[in-house]
């Protein structure tokens, strides 16, 4: 009988599984919202699965949850009949993320660019709540919206210019902390 993959006992075969529907299938980016109640903008990390199989969602919610990262599991609405239905898989919020990222991280191939930066963002972001004048009221020092559209270009395209610039970014956030 095969073991669920946890903290205590990580099966290397089923995050290496994650990291590749993460690879073909994932999009790594920055919930950047303006709250009408608040001057300040708000930004939140994310991970997105989508898929077309429920089995497969499930199965990604099942080691997610075994590592006791939250999620949420939604089904999509169709747009066209004519597709088929959606299942999408989200991973959001700094804490998650520093625990979800490390979990993939050595496994990912295409996305790791993405994942580097994600990751790096949200050490920045947790040491900076951290500072004694820093936290949530501290606000942004625009490094996120730059964050933010690097990412952006790296789901869309991985030219050479785009991974220098995420490479760049990622060095600069890791020298900040």
């Amino acid at each position: 009988m095969q073991q669920s993959p946890s903290a205590d006992n990580p099966q290397p075969s089923a995050l290496a599984w994650l990291a590749g529907l993460a690879d073909g299938e994932g999009c790594f980016g920055l919930n950047v919202q303006k709250r009408r109640d608040r001057e300040r903008l708000q930004v939140t990390p994310r991970f997105s699965l989508v898929n077309t199989s429920s089995r497969t969602i499930e199965y990604v919610d099942w080691i997610l949850a075994d590592f006791r990262i939250g999620h949420l599991v939604k089904k999509r609405k169709r747009h066209n009949p004519r597709h088929r239905q959606q299942w999408v898989v989200e991973v959001i919020g700094y804490k998650r993320m520093e625990k979800f990222l490390p979990l993939v991280l050595p496994f990912l191939v295409t996305k790791r660019y993405q994942a580097e930066l994600m990751y790096a963002f949200v050490k920045y972001r947790l040491e900076c709540w951290q500072q004694p004048n820093g936290g949530r009221s501290a606000g942004y020092d625009g490094m996120e919206l730059e964050v933010h559209e690097v990412l952006k270009a790296l789901n869309h395209s991985e030219g050479s210019e785009t991974i220098d610039a995420a490479t760049r970014l990622t060095r600069s956030l890791e020298w900040v902390r």
